[in-house]
């Protein structure tokens, strides 16, 4: 079943396409290039002191953390991503 979509309380859904929208995608590889960068930090190893690996299904977890739970007014960057790795290791290692 697809996601229904609103705006403005309108309903979008199957009416979208590269005429009247765009779609911003992250993908698993991009949460695990993230957590490398972080590993390299040493914030990162005074606090988890090895270095972790993530299952994709690590990684689309935190993928949907995000979805479901950022700031809309700020988006998803690249620090949003370190915030919910941060947060899901907090939580899960």
């Amino acid at each position: 079943m697809s996601e229904l979509i609103t705006y403005n309380g309108k309903l979008y859904n199957g009416n979208l396409n590269n005429k009247n929208s765009i779609a911003l995608i992250w993908h698993i590889d991009d949460v695990k290039f993230t957590l490398k960068d972080m590993q390299e930090r040493e914030w990162f190893k005074k606090k988890y002191g090895k270095s972790i690996e993530l299952t994709d299904e690590d990684c689309m977890d935190i993928l949907v953390e995000i979805k479901d739970n950022h700031d809309a007014s700020l988006g998803v960057c690249w620090e949003t991503i370190e915030h919910y790795i941060d947060r899901f290791l907090e939580e899960n290692k």
